[in-house]
């Protein structure tokens, strides 16, 4: 007797235990490319919240040190505690760039509208050294996280830092 012949044998039953198989397979493999998906959705939206967060920490902490500058002649932080100084950040600064230059004046500006971070928690993240002296801005860093880069917040506070430096120093030497 073979297997055709067989009272336990279906060609129906063994034909519909396929197509199970099949759509299970099939199933399976709509599941992991969902799952997959939505987890990829997750991580570029934490991505995404982590650059905004390293961007904001990164223009306080520039905009602290202009603001700082600004109220002392020119003259940088030269530690976090003088940085710590004009926390809260205030409403405006009373140094107004030249025609051509570009820092913030307020810092609604500065921060786009942002409530502003704590500098601590800011200097916790970032890498920022500065100048025994106070003559140089404090450079500021990522720490190695995830930044925007339209435009790169880097390049636009360093803008700042720099041009606040040529004017204030056009200013203190005559």
């Amino acid at each position: 007797m073979n297997r055709v012949d067989s009272p336990f044998f279906h060609e129906d039953t063994a034909e519909d235990n396929s197509r199970l198989v099949f759509k299970v397979i099939v199933l399976i493999l709509l599941l992991g490319v969902l799952v997959t998906g939505v987890f990829g959705w997750i991580v570029r939206n934490n991505v995404l919240a982590n650059a905004n967060r390293t961007d904001l920490d990164m223009r306080a902490v520039a905009w602290a040190s202009v603001a700082f500058a600004c109220g002392h002649d020119g003259r940088f932080p030269i530690d976090e505690a003088e940085l710590f100084s004009v926390e809260p950040l205030p409403d405006a600064i009373g140094c107004v760039p030249s025609a051509g230059e570009n820092w913030p004046v307020t810092r609604e500006d500065a921060l786009r509208g942002e409530p502003a971070p704590s500098l601590a928690a800011a200097l916790e993240r970032l890498d920022v050294v500065f100048s025994s002296d106070g003559a140089l801005a404090p450079l500021v860093g990522n720490g190695g996280l995830p930044t925007l880069n339209d435009p790169p917040t880097k390049d636009t506070i360093r803008e700042w830092l720099k041009t606040f430096s040529i004017q204030s120093e056009t200013k203190v030497d005559p």
